[in-house]
């Protein structure tokens, strides 16, 4: 009878929403924790006052089809599951943006700073936290991002499931755009604690922009059980780029990387050290015993809403030019239905770690054990709401696997 009861207030919040008009978003995917997996279920109606949004989610999960439900999220480090009725509801969104503040409480999205030499892509799907900015974003403000949530309502309960937190700051004058940023995960780390900064100088030169980076990445460990030195490093970086209607290019062709440094530290990856597949910045980093050099490439084509590319290059190079290592291949590609009456979307992503320079071997063999891959293709049967064919391919058993999942347009 529980179970009805709860699948009856999933639709009724749902179908309410609806009728009142608001944007909702409904998420209903499967959220691994340390100890299995569950099948999670959220609507969450969101509330729209002129400059400021209010999303408060109602939630359940399950560990399979048909057990006992429980309210809230999947439990975390020291929480227990909750059959507590009104910790099935939460608060997934605040946020207000005004011309010299903005603020925002909910699930994170990807961060990068500069051109990514230290910050890349960094996220922790399905996590939450604030981001508070003071100042004026076109000219000079200040913003802080800080891993923050509230578990449950009842006993009321906050925490972090993510551990990096970091400063931005930047400043625009007579179109010379500095811009600083510093991150550690001090806070909250259990196993190494990282102190990261970056420094960007860039001169807009009419549709065309130069300039340079330089960042600083130090590691040392966290408890005395954990058995690493402590090690610090630079890297120092010139290039530039375009940008125009539909298309930006960045690049940074020449880059010092001192002993103990690594492109992109704070990645994807950041909050999941040893659990990929790909080569921890961490242990590159420790293992990195001589300077290099290095440069990245950036390339962004987007066509109004129908279209959405991105490709990157990075990678590091002796001096003598003789030999290239900690090649990282990325791209994702978003299409949208130019018809109204037929409202689907494509999405695919790859991502690759390289031996070597021959791309010749990339396309002869597009994937091995270094290969993130996976596509979607989703149909909007109503507002919010999709099923999708999902392809992607499993680096440990060297096959392609496929699924079909229902769920929701996650874009809180």
């Amino acid at each position: 009878m529980k179970k009805i009861i709860v699948l009856i207030g999933l639709l009724s919040v749902f179908v309410l929403s609806f009728s009142f008009g608001l944007t909702v978003v409904p998420i209903f995917t499967t959220i691994e924790t340390e100890e299995e997996e569950n099948l999670f279920y959220s609507v969450t109606p969101i509330f729209e006052f002129d400059t400021v949004k209010i999303g408060v989610g109602f939630e359940a999960y399950q560990s399979e089809i048909g057990g006992t439900f429980y309210y809230g999220k999947p439990r975390y480090e020291n929480t227990e599951d909750s059959t507590n009725l009104i910790n099935a509801f939460n608060i997934n969104l605040v946020e207000f943006d005004f011309n010299n503040f903005g603020f925002r409480y909910g699930y994170m999205p990807r961060y990068s700073f500069g051109m990514g030499t230290v910050m890349y892509r960094y996220t922790k799907p399905m996590t939450k936290a604030v981001d508070i900015r003071l100042g004026n974003s076109d000219t000079a403000y200040i913003s802080g991002h800080i891993p923050f949530e509230i578990y449950k309502l009842s006993p009321f309960e906050i925490g972090n499931q993510s551990k990096f937190s970091f400063l931005e700051g930047a400043l625009n004058i007579s179109g010379i755009d500095l811009s600083v940023m510093v991150g550690t995960n001090q806070l909250y780390s259990e196993w190494k604690n990282d102190l990261v900064a970056n420094i960007g100088i860039y001169k807009d030169l009419g549709g065309l922009f130069a300039g340079v980076e330089s960042g600083y990445i130090f590691t040392s460990p966290a408890a005395t059980s954990v058995d690493f030195d402590a090690e610090s490093g630079f890297l120092m970086g010139a290039g530039g780029g375009f940008n125009s209607e539909y298309f930006s290019f960045r690049a940074l062709p020449v880059i010092y990387i001192s002993p103990h440094a690594v492109l992109s530290y704070v990645d994807e990856d950041y909050e999941y050290i040893g659990q990929t597949t790909n080569v921890s910045k961490h242990e590159q980093l420790l293992s990195k015993t001589e300077s290099s050099l290095g440069g990245l490439y950036d390339l962004v084509f987007e066509y109004t809403d129908l279209i959405a590319l991105n490709a990157r290059y990075s990678y590091d190079m002796t001096f003598d030019f003789s030999s290239i290592s900690n090649q990282e291949l990325f791209g994702d590609l978003r299409i949208n239905s130019p018809f109204s009456e037929y409202p689907f979307e494509l999405y695919g992503y790859y991502r690759r770690n390289l031996d070597s320079l021959d791309f010749v071997e990339v396309f002869e063999d597009l994937f091995d054990e270094e290969t993130e891959f996976e596509y979607e293709f989703s149909y909007f049967f109503m507002p919010g709401m999709k099923i999708s064919y999902i392809e992607y391919y499993d680096q440990d058993d060297d096959i392609f696997k496929n699924k079909i999942h229902l769920g929701g347009s996650f874009n809180f």
